[in-house]
């Protein structure tokens, strides 16, 4: 009996639905790897029971393996052999986007096809964000997209809309994960162009991305916002969320008091600074999606003042939410406020200067009247 794998994987699948995965063989023993993210995620001798052999937690392993190395989609090539490659040798390619938590009610090619890379189909965003969404397309498969403005020019009592497509007739080579970078700010200035109107004439409502059945909607508020973070969401990819919040940053400072020749001296000190924050009101779905903010292992600050400057994410300052505070009601009429408090991930109390030759640019606003 040669060894065989019990278990067919469909093209695409996310990792949280890989199971435990069986192979029936009559060797004595078999040498079980797990190839791919550019690692060998497992090795091991395993022996049969009863002519089979189970790898549990797969979908661990893999997650582990991609986690590792920042990976959002990998082909993992599990092999099976005997005392040498040539004995009772089996093989089996997973194709897998990263996700860690348990899908209910649908399957993971549904949801790659009809999803961005996101948990949620709207964004708040300023006119000047930026943002990157991802998605899953099939070899062959277009990824070109469009985007549907809604926006009024002055005198307006009601909505206009314009569309353009971007990418036009551009397909995928392989299959695999593809980004969508933008830029507010850019939109609004060729949706300006078109128009033949001067950009601080359009006051841009919503913009909606779509490729084929992926959809979300970015609702544009003209107010600045007062934080923002990006953080690794559930697909192992960045995204960027920009909250309109209060904060409120506390001083804490810790140390011991030594006295020497009739003099006083501190030591052993440590600072500690950190911020509280205070959302405005969120409706559920706003509030639910900024709860992966909240679980997420990484989570970066971004300043929204210079978010438009393209940072580079790996030179973001990395912070840790230590403390929070979320329950999500979903009546009909309750709007959400979460608080949470964060820190820093330098031990050292950040110094942030303030930026050169703004000083002109916003409007001075009395703290006192």
């Amino acid at each position: 009996m040669a060894t065989t794998f019990i278990y067919f994987p469909s093209e695409v699948q996310l990792t949280c639905e890989v199971p435990d995965i069986t192979l029936r063989t009559d060797a004595t023993a078999l040498t079980i790897e797990i190839n791919g993210a550019n690692t060998t995620a497992y090795k091991e001798r395993l022996y049969p029971f009863n002519g089979h052999v189970t790898l549990r937690s797969v979908s661990s392993l893999l997650e582990d393996a991609m986690r590792a190395h920042g990976l959002s989609e990998a082909e993992f090539t599990i092999e099976a052999y005997g005392n040498t490659r040539s004995e009772h040798y089996a093989s089996l390619t997973l194709f897998v986007v990263f996700c860690d938590r348990q899908l209910v009610g649908g399957y993971s090619y549904d949801m790659l096809m009809s999803n961005f890379l996101t948990d949620t189909q709207y964004k708040r965003i300023p006119a000047d964000g930026i943002d990157t969404l991802y998605f899953y397309a099939p070899a062959r498969a277009s990824i070109s997209y469009y985007a549907w403005y809604t926006y009024r020019l002055p005198g307006d009592t009601q909505d206009r809309t314009w569309s353009n497509i971007f990418d036009a007739n551009t397909r995928a080579l392989a299959q695999g994960i593809f980004p969508i970078e933008l830029r507010i700010a850019d939109l609004i200035a060729e949706l300006a162009q078109r128009i033949s109107r001067p950009v601080k004439d359009i006051t841009m409502q919503a913009i909606t991305i779509r490729n084929e059945d992926h959809l979300l909607t970015y609702y544009v508020s003209p107010q600045k916002p007062s934080v923002a973070f990006m953080f690794r969401n559930c697909f192992n990819l960045l995204e960027t969320v920009y909250l309109w919040a209060k904060t409120t940053e506390k001083l804490k400072v810790e140390r011991s008091i030594a006295v020497c020749n009739q003099l006083s001296s501190f030591y052993d000190q440590t600072n500690t600074l950190t911020y509280g924050v205070e959302t405005s009101p969120m409706t559920v779905d706003e509030a639910k999606w900024v709860e992966h903010l909240l679980a997420s292992p990484d989570v970066r600050l971004v300043d929204p003042n210079t978010m438009a400057l393209d940072p580079d994410t790996d030179l973001l300052p990395h912070v840790l939410i230590t403390d929070l505070t979320s329950e999500i009601q979903d009546g009909r009429e309750d709007m959400n406020i979460i608080k949470f408090t964060w820190r820093f991930a330098d031990e050292r109390p950040a110094l942030r200067p303030p930026l050169p030759g703004r000083i002109h640019q916003d409007a001075f606003t009395p703290f006192f009247n």
